[in-house]
């Protein structure tokens, strides 16, 4: 049995073929009404089944010439549509030729079934009694309502379409501005790139940081911003191992345009398409010149509070040392006092004893002195004749270091 299939959709005759060719059926299609007329003209064929809304020649008009033609008239007709299928088009279908009318989509048992029963029809010699067309004026008048009605419906269908069209673009605009609002206001500069690493896009940020003004970078390297082509290849490194998720925080030095270098941040993401491919990247970078700076004066200050703690602790220690002293030195002048003045002057025991009193007050002095660091006390600053101060310890260094 040889089948036409007219449609002007490759999936529905790719379907059909399928369905009609796996079981025994000689297939053959047309993609409109008039070329399914020349094919007619040309091969014998046993039975249509043709789409309704086609170019150039729609189902209804091809299926008036074919029983209009005394030499195809006997050919039965399938309707098999998805546009018209109200039962106004079925009584038109039925009206200007049609064996039957099945709507899609349909399951391949039916198509089948449908089939065979309008071969047998056709055997049978009962499809000429069947298709019995209408009188033209009443056929012409169907058409053109259901012709009216299925513009309406278009045109109804494309109004609603554009209005979500519209509605879907006034979001698009607004998720546009949102996002392009961010872009512009974010702080730390933002850098896009293609995947050989050139400019593509900057936000605001980028220009104040880097000092790069209009469309001079745009398309050059990045090596530009990197303060060293160690940076540089780092961060290449880095692109190799990324796929998805984003790069950890890399310190590198970067160059602003006025050859300047400084320390800043860095993290990259992948830039995608919405089929998976890899377009480039997004570069975020934050300049961290103040922050290093508050880290350097934070370890100042800590290492300037140890060293006041430090202070405080040896204070406490030599007030308490200073003060167990000042009761040994009480001891020691108290009787090398008595000892001077049971003493001649001229004797050597008087010399002896006048040594050891005033060396105790040289130390009570430096007790003194000890004592007024751990209390935190301003001490006294005074002239002193500096040759008065050698002379008194001149005959104690002489006896402790000798005359070599």
């Amino acid at each position: 049995m040889h089948i036409l299939i007219v449609d002007d959709r490759e999936d529905n005759l790719y379907f059909l073929k399928a369905l009609l060719g796996g079981n025994g059926y000689t297939v053959n299609a047309c993609a409109n009404g008039e070329d399914a007329l020349a094919y007619l003209q040309r091969e014998k064929v046993d039975l249509i089944i043709s789409d309704i809304l086609m170019p150039i020649m729609d189902g209804f008009q091809l299926c008036r010439k074919i029983k209009a033609d005394p030499k195809t008239a006997a050919i039965p007709v399938i309707f098999y549509t998805a546009t018209y299928t109200g039962t106004q088009d079925e009584e038109l279908a039925m009206k200007v030729g049609a064996s039957r009318f099945v709507v899609k989509p349909c399951e391949p048992e039916l198509m089948i079934r449908t089939i065979k029963e309008v071969a047998q029809e056709a055997r049978k010699g009962e499809t000429a009694k069947i298709a019995q067309p209408a009188s033209e004026e009443e056929v012409f008048k169907l058409y053109s309502e259901r012709l009216v009605r299925k513009l309406e419906q278009k045109m109804l269908e494309l109004e609603k379409e554009v209005a979500a069209r519209q509605e879907a673009e006034k979001v698009l605009a607004s998720s546009e501005r949102r996002y392009r609002q961010l872009y512009n206001s974010i702080r730390d500069a933002i850098l896009v790139t293609d995947t050989s690493r050139h400019i593509t896009d900057w936000n605001p940020a980028f220009e104040k940081m880097f000092g790069h003004a209009g469309n001079k970078i745009l398309g050059q390297s990045t090596r530009i911003i990197y303060g060293a082509d160690e940076d540089f290849d780092k961060m290449g490194r880095v692109l190799e191992g990324l796929y998805d998720s984003q790069s950890s925080l890399q310190q590198l030095s970067f160059k602003r345009g006025d050859g300047s270098v400084f320390p800043g941040e860095s993290s990259v993401f992948c830039l995608r398409s919405d089929e998976d491919a890899l377009l480039g990247y997004i570069c975020v970078i934050r300049d961290i010149t103040e922050r290093l700076e508050s880290e350097k004066q934070n370890r100042m200050l800590e290492e300037q509070l140890q060293h006041s703690q430090k202070m405080e602790s040896l204070g406490h220690l030599a007030g308490g040392i200073a003060h167990d002293f000042n009761n040994l030195l009480s001891v020691i002048l108290g009787y090398s006092e008595i000892m001077v003045s049971r003493n001649h002057n001229d004797s050597k025991q008087h010399d002896f004893a006048n040594e050891i009193y005033q060396a105790g007050l040289r130390a009570r002095g430096l007790t003194r002195q000890l004592l007024a660091f751990s209390r935190k006390q301003v001490l006294e600053m005074r002239h002193l004749d500096v040759n008065t101060v050698v002379e008194g310890f001149k005959s104690l260094l002489a006896r402790m270091i000798g005359e070599d």
